[in-house]
């Protein structure tokens, strides 16, 4: 079996084998989904887990740049943190269904572009609801629709600034 977005492998135990078909139990998640990889003796390339060197916190400072759906409230909408929009006093906020473009500057050149154990940058969204695209310097590096909803940054953006994007 091979997980959607950490391409984790593991082996499935057979259950029962009979008539030339295979049986197989399977557990997954809430909302997680993955890949039953079916070749004789062969596993998916997939590179190595990547040690974590560091986290930054990205749960500050967004700005909302763009609406799309009925109602949509005026953009652009500076979140000083991310909330849950149902909550908001701005009604048309609260009640809006559609998708929002948020925004923001990341910046990892400093302490970042030194550290060697930093090979591989994976951005965790923790909880999205339902699907999220996400974009760097405007162009999309993903789309996100099962959990754990993480995706890996291109290598090049490591040691630089860039405007990250998450529409959902």
């Amino acid at each position: 079996i091979q997980t959607c977005n950490s391409h984790e492998i593991a082996t499935l135990p057979f259950v029962e084998r009979t008539q030339g078909r295979c049986t197989v139990e399977l557990s997954l998640r809430p909302g997680e989904s993955a890949f039953v990889v079916l070749s004789p003796g062969r596993k998916p390339d997939v590179p190595p887990p990547a040690r974590e060197a560091g986290r930054m916190d990205l749960s500050r400072e967004w700005t909302v740049v763009r609406f799309e759906g009925l109602n949509a409230p005026s953009a652009p909408l500076q979140m000083p943190s991310l909330t849950d929009w149902t909550a908001s006093s701005d009604e048309k906020l609260a009640w809006f269904s559609g998708r929002a473009l948020y925004e923001r500057d990341v910046d990892l050149s400093a302490e970042w572009a030194t550290d060697s154990a930093c090979r591989e940058l994976v951005l965790d969204l923790g909880s999205v609801h339902e699907i999220a695209n996400v974009f760097v310097d405007g162009c999309p590096i993903g789309c996100l629709w099962e959990n754990p909803y993480r995706i890996r940054i291109p290598d090049e953006r490591i040691g630089r600034r860039f405007r990250l994007g998450v529409e959902v």
